[in-house]
């Protein structure tokens, strides 16, 4: 049994696993969501991507809302799709000047800082929000 900090609350081991778990999901989750915009703006810009990319963003997301993979099997799709987009994005040379700000979302998106409403304000974002509803919650507990 641990204390909840918040609340005062006394939790078992297994909620304190899966409150941990849920906040690793929803930081990968936020995650995803700069890596689509990323691969967007990507393509956007005429790069060259590999079909993994796609592949695995479309399994990384069905994993994360089916909350029935461990956050490290999501995590290690999410680690081959960043690295392939950093790699095609080099193939725009010197005129691809945005690899701080992306850098940055995905920091903020791993510590936890970023936000729904920034995410909804990421380029390319907005048709997808509007087709599917981003990373729902379906657990009872």
């Amino acid at each position: 049994m641990e204390l909840n900090s918040r609340n005062g609350e006394v939790m078992s081991h297994t909620e304190v696993d899966r409150k941990a778990e849920f906040e690793a999901l929803t930081k990968l989750g936020m995650r995803w969501a700069v890596l689509l915009a990323f691969t967007y703006d990507l393509t956007n810009r005429k790069a060259v991507l590999s079909p993994s990319v796609n592949r695995n963003l479309r399994l990384a997301r069905a994993m994360l809302e089916s909350g029935c993979f461990p956050p490290c099997d999501v995590n290690c799709l999410l680690d081959e799709v960043e690295s392939a987009l950093f790699q095609a994005s080099t193939s725009l040379g010197k005129n691809f000047e945005q690899h701080e700000g992306w850098l940055h979302l995905l920091k903020k998106a791993m510590n936890g800082q970023l936000t729904a409403q920034e995410v909804r304000g990421l380029p390319f974002i907005k048709p997808i929000i509007n087709t599917c509803s981003f990373l729902k919650c379906a657990c009872k507990g």
